[in-house]
């Protein structure tokens, strides 16, 4: 059960029940772990093929139309994979860009990962 209460002099919700240190905790953690998940987002490559071709090839298809290629996988003949998946990392990458939508997976994961 998650209640939110108004801290006293900020206007930040914060979980009921948390301390100052758990707050300072998740700072520290974010503010660590946040900038290497965005370095990560540029600077690595796509090291594996079938993640591109599971994934951001189907996206780049729901992104930009005609100059993206669809896999097999998710051709109507076979449908193996489910468009559900995709289809916010395609809409997002309409928005954003394709390295905008890493930077935005390699931020939520930090958040996870600092709580």
């Amino acid at each position: 059960k998650t209640q939110m209460m108004m801290g006293s002099a900020s206007s930040s919700f914060r979980p009921a029940g948390s301390s100052s240190s758990d707050s300072r905790l998740f700072g520290v953690a974010l503010a660590v772990l946040g900038p290497w998940r965005v370095l990560g987002a540029l600077l690595n490559g796509v090291s594996d093929c079938d993640e591109v071709y599971n994934y951001w090839e189907a996206a780049h298809l729901l992104c930009c139309g005609a100059s993206g290629f669809q896999t097999w996988e998710y051709a109507s003949t076979y449908a193996l994979r489910s468009w559900a998946f995709v289809v916010p990392f395609g809409l997002l990458s309409r928005v954003v860009g394709f390295v905008g939508t890493r930077i935005c997976l390699g931020v939520a994961s930090a958040l996870a990962e600092a709580d």
